[in-house]
């Protein structure tokens, strides 16, 4: 390291052009002290890049704005000379202001979208500044986020957590004003599955409407959302409403609709029609319908025992997976006396609320095998049946504390990986859950059923598909 010390004077300072810090404000109370004993401690500068006059200031930007105020005329500075690129400059004052004051989410990942631009690979940067290069790629996409849920993140408006489940709707204006107005409270989590499933509707209908374009079946046109209004609309029209299945049994008179969100649960919905019901009338006494009918229906017993099959599967995997985990608690319990048990008794009432404000106390109340009473937390009743309920934890024995703090803890990743047709194909924070536990189970020595391994592939192969997801979007932005 090459530096030197010489006193500068401060019109030849400046500000450099990519500090991490989105302010350095001089306080009043530094500006008094510069003004009666001067600047105590050096600037450290290094020559402006790119031979351009003068220097620009790699740490000191507060005290630099405080002796303009103060009037000085030289500062006394640390040069480096051996900062001779942008790259190692912003390196230099990302690691001087880490070092003081953490710096916001958004600061630090413009510094590292920065780093970025000037050459340098995810995994150098995570290197360098001894960040977890899961870290870095987190933070880099908080920068697909609107600017205005930007300025709420480094405000300190919106969580971590709360921004990347933002990060899936940065290109959609109205889902993203929904979600930063909920983002923070409670409602929080029922915004944001309204809106993934929104998505995931429009996204089937865009496929489906494609097919039967394709197909040749006319659009009868936008439907009115307004109940009455849609009822004459379809009783005018003459059309009956059919199943996707049955487009091929009414060949030639089949037409499709769009109604959009405010009728059924605020989503859109695609609707088929035949626009002459009466010329499949007939087709109810044909030989050759009935048994295809009868096929048909008994291919859908079939597939429903077999998804029950599955489902059992499923529930008796998940209680192997939260044994193992209980009796690896219970143990650790045991080894941590008695002072490790009233910890958790304290802990779980807490917990609890989490797991209920997200899961529902349904699930709760089910996976705990509770008393059939009133658990609704807002009703008197039910908030006596919590009471009790957690007067009972203070009493309960210490494998009873391990089961319910196990299965609280266990439910977030557990019930994920239970949701049926888990894909990793949309990132959201689902894998960053999942992984973890699944880590954990190995761990300690926990054998998966075959039921569980497609959806725990596809964790892995979507906790892969993101990290390398996000460095080739970082790379492609241009500098």
């Amino acid at each position: 390291m090459t530096t030197t010390v010489r006193t500068i004077p401060l019109r030849e300072l400046s500000a450099h052009p990519k500090n991490p810090r989105h302010q350095a404000v001089a306080d009043d109370e530094l500006v008094v002290s510069i003004k009666q004993h001067g600047l105590v401690q050096p600037l450290v500068v290094a020559p402006a890049a790119d031979g351009a006059d003068g220097f620009v200031i790699i740490a000191g930007h507060r005290r630099h704005a405080a002796a303009k105020k103060a009037r000085l005329k030289d500062l006394p500075c640390i040069v480096r000379e051996d900062l001779d690129t942008d790259a190692t400059q912003v390196m230099a004052m990302y690691l001087e202001n880490s070092s003081r004051v953490d710096l916001t989410p958004i600061e630090e990942a413009e510094t590292y979208q920065a780093l970025i631009d000037l050459g340098l690979k995810q995994k150098d940067i995570a290197q360098k500044t001894g960040r977890a290069a899961k870290t870095v790629s987190t933070r880099l996409r908080l920068l697909r986020l609107q600017k205005s849920t930007q300025k709420k993140v480094h405000e300190g408006q919106v969580t971590i957590e709360d921004s990347l489940a933002l990060v899936e709707f940065a290109d959609d204006p109205e889902a993203t004003a929904k979600l930063e107005k909920a983002a923070g409270t409670y409602n929080f989590q029922y915004e944001l599955a309204r809106a993934r499933q929104a998505r995931e509707v429009a996204a089937q209908i865009a496929t489906d409407v494609a097919a039967l374009e394709q197909e040749g079946v006319p659009n009868v046109g936008d439907l009115p959302t307004d109940f009455n209004a849609y009822g004459s609309f379809v009783r005018e029209a003459g059309l009956t409403a059919i199943s996707r299945d049955a487009v091929a049994d009414h060949a030639g008179h089949v037409k499709y609709g769009v109604r959009g969100p405010g009728y059924l649960g605020d989503v859109a919905r695609l609707i088929i029609y035949c626009a002459d019901q009466s010329a499949h009338v007939a087709a109810d006494q044909d030989p050759a319908a009935i048994a295809a009918e009868a096929a048909r229906r008994e291919s859908e017993e079939e597939a429903a025992a077999a998804d029950r099959a599955h489902a059992e599967m499923k529930t008796a995997a998940r209680k192997v997976r939260l044994d193992t985990a209980t009796e690896t608690a219970t143990a650790h319990v045991a080894k941590g006396g008695p002072a490790v048990i009233e910890f958790i008794r304290a802990a779980l009432p807490s917990l609890i609320e989490l797991y209920v404000e997200r899961y529902g106390h349904e699930t709760y109340v089910q996976r705990l095998d509770l008393p059939g009473e009133t658990w609704d937390m807002w009703s008197g009743p039910g908030l006596q049946s919590w009471r009790d309920h957690f007067a009972d934890l203070r009493e309960a024995s210490p494998a009873r504390v391990a089961r319910i703090f196990t299965e609280v803890l266990a439910l977030a990743p557990d019930g994920e990986l239970d949701a049926e047709g888990y894909s990793g194909a949309e990132p959201d924070l689902t894998h960053m859950l999942l992984a973890p536990w699944l880590d954990y189970l190995e761990s300690v020595g926990h054998e998966w059923h075959e039921v569980e391994v497609p959806y725990i592939d596809a964790v892995r192969r979507a906790d892969e598909a993101e990290t390398e997801g996000d460095e080739a979007d970082a790379e492609a932005v241009p500098a």
